[in-house]
């Protein structure tokens, strides 16, 4: 026990100084917006979770790069600056990579493609002050509010020890340290990159990111398998809007950009790296030991830059090629008119996300009183809330998701459970968000 307390008080003190570099580099930098708020905490992993991590994902305590975290907050007034606080994020994730040396292969954009309920933030893993490994998230305030105690709440898995790859501490990442040798090997190439570039298409979207500037982007052609990719960037499309609102209704407007993009380089020809026009350039990217897809220039060295390929859903898939469709068939793309402003929606959304915020912190609380109450006597019951308007359900443990919607009178419609489809025989746990769609 001794060394156990004076292992964690070296941690600590390490953690400190890392927390305290960071700081002092934000300061000397300037590099993010003049009166934004950056906050900056840190914490230590337990031993049990390190140890549960170790068995779940089967790994030495060597590969837990999570066991010292610096988590930055960015402010965003509320979500008013929500665009320019997402510029933030990414400049802040290119000061920690300057600052530190990034660990291959641990780097995930949750900003970019927000894991299936809906949580956001940027996650790196870094050599720290002592060598030692830390995980560092980056986050704007608005994400980090939904990730405390919204749909994407942390302890909603952690409380009910559902095994779930969406959970915030427990995700495995990519990285974005740049080396100057390309994996030409196979074997260098981690299989899950390789798998999931592998299947990428001419014309899919993606992100040109270069410390906090975010700009449109497409794919033009595939090479060797999927390692690397010729892209068109257009210049002045900045998309720190658009990524903070993916999943709005603006999203149509948002694929006919890029599918104009498209076209556009079509219609030209062009089809060499350098090709284009004063707002338009094609790059080449290739995929490197890091898991990215880094910027090569015309000397084939690997540049900071790189692009983030936008995951897109089945349905959002076959919307966005439509209007690649419409787009080259000359034919004009529909959009479905709102019958309010974004600022009358807005207001209602975050009037929602509160309500329904309030009643999940709640239900944290009746839970964690409950668990205290029992000292291992089995109620005999299960407490779920229902979303979106917050109804807090209790059944007979045991119960399934088809008895959830049989409860409502919907029975035969869709359930998903912490934003993810199940089947009806799914059993429920404490603190499972339930939504029934038609």
């Amino acid at each position: 026990m001794p060394k156990v307390v004076g292992d964690a008080a070296i941690a600590l003190e390490s953690l400190t100084d890392c927390e305290e570099a960071l700081e002092r580099e934000l300061l000397i930098s300037n590099s993010y917006i003049p009166g934004m708020e950056v906050n900056l905490s840190s914490r230590l992993k337990s031993l049990y979770s390190i140890y549960c991590k170790m068995n779940r994902k089967n790994v030495d305590i060597h590969q837990v790069y999570d066991a010292r975290a610096l988590r930055v907050i960015v402010g965003d007034s509320n979500g008013t600056l929500h665009g320019p606080a997402i510029k933030c994020c990414y400049s802040l994730l290119d000061i920690v990579h300057r600052l530190w040396t990034p660990i291959d292969g641990e780097f995930d954009d949750y900003i970019v493609n927000p894991k299936p309920s809906g949580y956001q933030s940027l996650h790196t893993a870094v050599q720290g002050l002592d060598s030692s490994p830390i995980e560092v998230q980056i986050r704007t305030q608005r994400m980090h509010k939904y990730a405390e105690s919204g749909h994407a709440a942390h302890w909603l898995y952690k409380e009910n020890k559902v095994e779930n790859a969406c959970t915030v501490h427990d995700s495995k990442i990519q990285a974005s340290s740049c080396e100057n040798t390309c994996l030409e090997e196979e074997g260098y190439i981690q299989d899950a990159a390789h798998k999931k570039h592998g299947s990428l298409k001419v014309g899919h979207p993606v992100l040109r990111i270069e410390g906090s500037q975010l700009l449109a982007a497409v794919i033009v052609r595939v090479d060797k398998s999927g390692r690397e990719l010729l892209v068109a960037v257009r210049f002045g499309l900045e998309a720190s809007n658009a990524v903070a609102e993916r999943r709005s209704s603006f999203q149509l407007k948002r694929w006919e950009v890029y599918a104009r993009l498209y076209k556009k380089v079509s219609d030209q020809w062009w089809f060499e790296p350098g090709h284009g026009d004063w707002c338009t350039c094609l790059e080449k990217y290739t995929l490197c030991r890091d898991g990215m897809f880094h910027k090569e220039d015309q000397f084939r060295r690997l540049l900071p830059t790189f692009i983030q390929v936008i995951d897109m859903s089945e349905n959002e898939e076959d919307e966005y090629w439509n209007v690649v469709s419409a787009v080259f068939e000359g034919k004009q793309v529909v959009h479905v008119p709102s019958t309010s402003t974004s600022t009358e929606r807005s207001g209602r959304e975050s009037l929602a996300d509160n309500g329904i915020n309030n009643k999940v912190n709640l239900l944290r609380t009746m839970l964690r009183w409950e668990e205290q109450v029992r000292h291992g006597v089995a109620l005999g019951e299960v407490t779920i809330i229902r979303w979106p308007n917050g109804e807090i359900m209790r059944l007979r443990s045991g119960s399934t998701a088809k008895d959830a919607a049989i409860r409502l009178g919907e029975e035969g419609n869709l359930v998903l459970l912490n934003g993810q489809l199940v089947v009806p025989q799914t059993e429920l746990k404490d603190g499972d968000i339930l939504e029934v769609r038609m």
